[in-house]
């Protein structure tokens, strides 16, 4: 794309498309002596089709053409070594091999820090696609992020990552900053082979798993225990036979005293095992009654007396507005000058008032800082690894946490 708009802002040029491979050539002498000017074409329109390239990243390639035409024309213009290389890499040309076995996108007559800075800006736009993305999406619903090592990788991305950020984050809110940062960690978890994926959400049944667990064990039994009462009144039955002799190997029967025995002690482990059903169930409850306790008191006294409210009639607006009125509406009176607030009052005159001081960069450094980097994270879906390593959302954290209070 470079070497086309280019072509385009030579003057006195009328095949752009000659002009573009020419240009391409002088650029990648030794680079795929098959490539001709057609070829050239069909991939620039590729790359415009499919939109490779954001119109950002194509303005930039006009800008560094404009300014390369003004410094060959002769105007002084003084370019950092760095930033034209940085120009260089972001636009350079995009070829497509189209040879029916190895489709794709091939970028050739780059250096390694041009195709650096391609991939700094593929980087950004995932990240920015991501953030756009978690408008639609719940957090509840948010993938959980990866617990990952602090490798070489993982590094270099995170270091663009926060040069990314630092264009970005100006002047956002505490949930657009929330995004951000997990819009970063899922692309980077992705670009480390480490996908996010949504949790499993496990199946409710009515029963919890011990008590199921045990009452299969229970009937285990019971069917033996039938098997053995049969066998012990000798009916034969070919339909059982086998789990007869399964029973007989199992228990290592060989007498009819045998058989007595294994069955007394077959009706003691059931009997254990409902008393353990009993026991738990207890517990279960306790401790479900103690939770709703300390969460929800109003549901568990509902609970304690089985008072489920269910409303027939809904009231209407101006009833439920006349019944609150009744509650609400008048203006009460208080003694503003009781006996104790008088006293609590002398109690805490000497106590200065704290001035409120706003909330520095310094202060969201330290109190990251000392967290976790793996705890579990909250309703957002973030640990604070990333809190720790994006550290180009400290500043605007600061600010975002004032405005918060201010308002």
């Amino acid at each position: 794309m470079l070497c086309y708009y280019k072509a385009q802002a030579e003057p006195m040029k009328d095949n752009i498309t000659k002009e573009t491979y020419k240009i391409w050539r002088q650029r990648n002498p030794n680079v795929r002596p098959n490539m001709d000017a057609n070829k050239i074409a069909s991939q620039r329109r590729y790359i415009e089709k499919n939109n490779k390239l954001t119109t950002i990243e194509i303005d930039q390639i006009k800008a560094y053409i404009e300014q390369e035409s003004h410094y060959m024309s002769g105007h002084t213009i003084e370019h950092n070594e760095a930033d034209i290389a940085d120009h260089e890499g972001q636009n350079e040309a995009v070829i497509e091999d189209h040879d029916g076995q190895n489709e794709g996108v091939l970028i050739v007559g780059m250096e390694n820090h041009a195709a650096e800075a391609i991939n700094a800006s593929e980087l950004a736009r995932d990240i920015l696609n991501k953030y756009a993305d978690l408008d639609y999406l719940d957090v509840k619903n948010r993938p959980p992020l990866p617990k990952l090592s602090l490798t070489k990788k993982l590094k270099a991305l995170i270091k663009e990552s926060n040069s990314i950020l630092e264009k970005n984050i100006l002047g956002k809110s505490l949930n657009e900053i929330n995004q951000l940062l997990y819009a970063t960690g899922f692309v980077i978890s992705g670009r480390v082979g480490r996908i996010p994926k949504q949790r499993k959400r496990r199946t409710l049944h009515a029963k919890p798993n011990w008590q199921i667990r045990i009452e299969k064990q229970v009937e285990k039994m019971r069917e033996e225990l039938s098997l053995m009462t049969e066998m012990l009144k000798e009916e034969n039955n070919s339909k059982r036979s086998r789990k007869r002799n399964g029973i007989t190997k199992k228990y290592k029967i060989k007498t009819r005293e045998d058989l007595k025995t294994i069955m007394e002690i077959l009706k003691m482990k059931i009997q254990a095992k409902a008393q353990r059903l009993r026991r738990y169930a207890k517990r279960s409850m306790q401790f479900n009654q103690n939770r709703l306790f300390s969460t929800d008191r109003k549901r568990l006294y509902r609970s304690l007396g089985n008072d489920e409210i269910t409303v027939k009639n809904t009231p209407s607006k101006e009833e439920i507005e006349q019944f609150w009125r009744g509650i609400l509406g008048e203006e009460k009176h208080h003694d503003d000058k009781a006996q104790w607030i008088t006293r609590e009052e002398a109690k805490y005159a000497h106590v200065e008032s704290q001035t409120w001081t706003l909330t520095t960069k310094e202060e969201v450094n330290d109190a990251i800082r000392t967290s976790s980097n793996w705890k579990s994270p909250g309703i957002d879906g973030i640990p604070n690894f990333w809190l720790k390593q994006l550290t180009a959302t400290h500043d605007a954290l600061a600010i975002a946490f004032n405005k918060a209070i201010d308002s």
